[in-house]
């Protein structure tokens, strides 16, 4: 039975609007009780070239850090379909997944948990709420807060079902007013002629279709410099577990946060290793590796029958092979060194043919080293160089414009409004002849003098990632250059895709940029003027490291943009 608005209303805390930072709105076709309201977000300019820039939606972080908390904005975050999922699995036992049903994420800066591009369509209000009234309708209340009624009676036992499972949904105690909303709007359902549970049901709607399960909604605590807020043991808590889980917190966590034991940046950090070392931080870690680089493009890739007969069956080995190359690297290793220069991989038989390595015998994918080939981590596995190229041959443009976005973090705008591609000369026989007129045109060479170069040092690898040494009849050549990247360091050419992964991996712009990625996908937003501390402390941390992974993710909950928020006051609201 579609539930009576009136009892949401009564349920959740009308008050929450103008308390909390106004989120993106949703596009008004039926309104969900309590669902902040607001105005669709517009993408800030991406700069243009020269100079070519490194891509913060603001300006490129450059102050030093003063000692002075500088958290940078503190966008309101709503779960993402990952998180909503993970987080009814956490408070109902539900694993049914119902963002199944939710529109699609909207990515930004390749992250699906940006909070300026989550907007709350009126579509999306109404998959939230037939959710939760078919999550109600299928949990036991009485088993998931379990009361004796006969000795306690029915009332008391649904205060306490109210106390208890809304702090796990709002992940923080209810407040008062909040408590006694949920508490009226069980006793108005019963006075409708409704028994216990279905009461019990009506509260359990409410609180799956408030404002504060839906979003991580942070009022912070005391202000602690003019643009700072500290944030509450529960808030602290809630972006440990949401950063490294994608999960509510736990038990531990919670008890963490009610004993004051989150108080200080190492308390924080040792529970940031805690969550790190727990089997669930490894789903995250693949999330982000698989929105970092795009690994979803595979996917969709389509190739030519004719001209690659063999990728529609190897598709599936391709992209198991970098998901397991990028668990067992991380979790092992460790580094942005061997993600991009390791000679160890993961192949079945039919890849192991395809690479012409001697590995398994099976379907199974097992450990086997790339000595003696011209393979090296990431960027020469099959399926990132299929993914980028086109359905007949290579593109050494879509292969040197991911290096300078995904690992450079430099922005390449798109090709100029109704511009005409000018024609290769008719001599050209190979992908860089062909090429040359991209970068000896005035109008292209801009872009390409930056891209081109690097993807050349892949020509030795076809569409679909076998390695070759001629193409049309001819050696290819697989001299490259990097110029103009932020560490002028990393600029100068070297010799196929060896030195390319070798000079990436020893490249401080490649290093922060790892950094400021994870920083991205940490904070839900683009990196502003104000973070420049918080991503100072964190490269510095990646580079005395030597690159380690795990570490950088620890580092980042000692950032100031994680363990403060934005001033409310500062924001222009009220404390």
């Amino acid at each position: 039975m579609r539930l009576s608005p009136a009892l949401l209303l009564l349920a959740l805390p009308l008050s929450c609007v103008g308390e909390i930072d106004t989120p993106p709105a949703p596009e008004a076709t039926r309104t969900v009780p309590g669902m902040p309201t607001g105005s669709t977000p517009t993408q800030p300019p991406i700069p243009g070239m020269p100079p070519l820039p490194v891509t913060p939606p603001d300006s490129t972080p450059t102050s030093a850090c003063t000692g002075v908390p500088s958290p940078g904005a503190s966008p309101l975050r709503r779960l993402n379909s990952t998180e909503y999922d993970n987080t009814v699995k956490d408070l109902l036992g539900d694993g049914s997944h119902p963002s199944a049903a939710f529109p699609a994420e909207n990515a930004s800066l390749s992250f699906d948990n940006d909070a300026e591009a989550m907007v709350v369509t009126g579509l999306l209000a109404e998959k939230y709420l037939d959710a939760a009234e078919a999550l109600a309708a299928k949990a036991d209340p009485a088993a998931l807060v379990p009361c004796d009624v006969a000795m306690r009676g029915e009332s008391a036992c649904a205060r306490t079902f109210i106390e208890t499972f809304g702090l796990r949904a709002y992940r923080r105690p209810l407040t008062t007013d909040e408590l006694g909303r949920l508490v009226q709007a069980y006793s108005t359902t019963r006075s409708q002629g409704a028994n216990h549970l279905s009461a019990l049901r009506t509260v359990l709607t409410a609180l799956l279709v408030s404002p504060h399960f839906l979003y991580r909604v942070e009022l912070g605590g005391p202000q602690v410099a003019a643009n700072a807020q500290s944030l509450t043991p529960y808030e602290l808590a809630s972006r440990l577990s949401y950063f490294l889980w994608s999960a509510p917190p736990d038990d531990l966590l919670f008890a963490a946060a009610a004993q004051g034991q989150l108080s200080t940046p190492d308390q924080v950090a040792g529970q940031a290793r805690r969550l790190l070392a727990d089997p669930r931080a490894h789903a995250t870690v693949a999330r982000f590796h698989e929105q970092w680089l795009g690994l979803g493009r595979l996917d969709h890739t389509t190739k030519d029958t004719t001209a690659f007969p063999l990728f529609a069956t190897l598709r599936a080995s391709m992209k198991a092979e970098t998901t397991a190359f990028l668990e067992n690297t991380f979790w092992g290793d460790g580094t942005v060194a061997a993600l991009l220069t390791s000679k160890r991989t993961f192949v079945d038989k039919p890849l192991a043919d395809f690479y012409g390595v001697t590995g398994p015998q099976g379907a199974a994918l097992e450990p086997v080293s790339l000595a003696g080939t011209t393979r090296a981590g990431l960027l020469t596995q099959a399926s990132m160089l299929s993914s980028l190229a086109t359905a007949t041959e290579t593109s050494p443009i879509l292969r040197g414009k991911f290096v300078r976005e995904q690992l450079l973090c430099q922005s390449m705008p798109p090709p100029p409004a109704n511009f005409d591609v000018p024609a290769a000369s008719p001599t050209a026989v190979t992908m860089r002849q062909r090429l040359d007129a991209h970068r000896t045109n005035a109008a292209c060479s801009g872009c390409h003098s930056l891209m081109d170069p690097i993807g050349f040092g892949l020509e030795g690898f076809d569409g679909m990632g076998r390695a070759r040494a001629t193409e049309a009849g001819a050696p290819v050549e697989v001299s490259g250059e990097i110029v103009s990247a932020p560490d002028p360091a990393t600029n100068g050419t070297f010799q196929g895709p060896a030195e390319l992964a070798a000079k990436l991996a020893a490249s401080s712009a490649v290093q922060t940029c790892v950094a400021r990625q994870w920083f991205r996908f940490g904070v839900g937003r683009g990196e502003r003027a104000q973070d420049a501390c918080s991503l100072e402390r964190l490269t510095k941390g990646l580079e005395d490291s030597h690159g380690d992974l795990k570490t950088l993710l620890v580092d980042f909950t000692r950032t100031d943009a994680f363990l403060y928020r934005t001033s409310r006051v500062a924001e222009g609201g009220t404390l």
